[in-house]
């Protein structure tokens, strides 16, 4: 079976350095390089995003800062791969990522599919926290009666054609947050993990980032609420047991394995930061 031609989409803003990591990340893809096509959306970054291509295949595209839901979606429509996979520009993927996914989508081509991310700063407490968030969330959905995934923008591939005719991310969503959930609630297909194939996120963060990313996470959940509420679907209420599970999920997580009880005791403690902020982001968008 021949192997499909592929695009990669990457929005960024203001992350030069990390930018570059990522493209000598991208270097490194144990695929055939005339095979790939790479997107760079600059949304509106000061100065100007700047890309050392080498012999990559890359375009950069500019557009005033709009979000990096319209910044996938002009990286979408430009594209010309018959497969897409998107990431952050925080992210490094490992260098057998393409072709992992690659193999994933030629067994099942109309699959929304989600690599695994970890987090490459395991010395910040706030990065660990925020990435074994992830995971949890990851293990809970998919051990459910009726397993539904969801997948972060920083690993996820699937047929351009699928994310075409689903007009890719909706662009009403005020904030970078839910717009992944949302896309995932609406793709044409079923939605499949794939743990093998890895993007290290290197994203740091000190508590104040950390409360205010948790806080737009909090107000994304409140509008992705809302959308559901007018299209009648069913929306899941967590119980006890999803709780209990959460805050002694540190203390039994594999990635947080070598770290010290303290530290894993930190992570949990950052788990109820993380459900007072959201609640109160919640809250905040439903009164503005």
């Amino acid at each position: 079976m021949a192997l499909p031609t592929v695009s990669i989409v990457v929005a960024t803003h203001n992350r030069q350095s990390s930018l570059n990591l990522l493209i000598e990340a991208l270097r490194l893809q144990e695929y055939p390089a005339e095979l790939i096509e790479i997107f760079i959306v600059d949304d509106g970054s000061e100065p100007p995003a700047r890309i050392d291509a080498g012999q990559l295949n890359v375009r950069i595209l500019r557009q005033p800062q709009a979000g990096p839901a319209s910044a996938r979606n002009a990286g979408i429509r430009a594209a010309s791969g018959e497969f897409l996979l998107l990431t952050d520009d925080d992210c490094r993927p490992r260098p057998d990522w393409v072709a992992k996914l690659c193999r994933s989508y030629l067994a099942s081509p109309n699959a929304l599919l989600g690599g695994h991310t970890e987090n490459a700063l395991p010395e910040n407490p706030y990065s660990s926290a925020s990435q074994a968030l992830v995971d949890y969330l990851y293990e809970s959905l998919s051990k459910q009666s009726s397993p539904n995934h969801f997948f972060t923008t920083s690993n996820v591939a699937g047929p351009r054609a699928g994310f075409l005719a689903i007009q890719g991310f909706d662009e009403s969503f005020p904030l970078p947050a839910a717009e992944d959930r949302d896309l995932c609630d609406r793709w044409n297909g079923p939605l499949l993990y794939v743990p093998d194939a890895i993007v290290d996120h290197a994203h740091p963060m000190a508590l104040r980032g950390f409360i205010r990313q948790q806080f737009r996470y909090g107000r994304g959940a409140r509008f992705l609420h809302m959308k559901r509420s007018t299209q009648n679907k069913s929306q899941r209420v967590e119980g006890l047991q999803f709780y209990i599970d959460l805050f002694t999920y540190p203390f039994r997580a594999q990635a947080l394995a070598s770290r010290s009880v303290r530290y894993r005791a930190m992570v949990s403690w950052l788990f109820f930061v993380i459900q007072v902020c959201n609640t109160a982001g919640y809250f905040y968008e439903s009164w503005h």
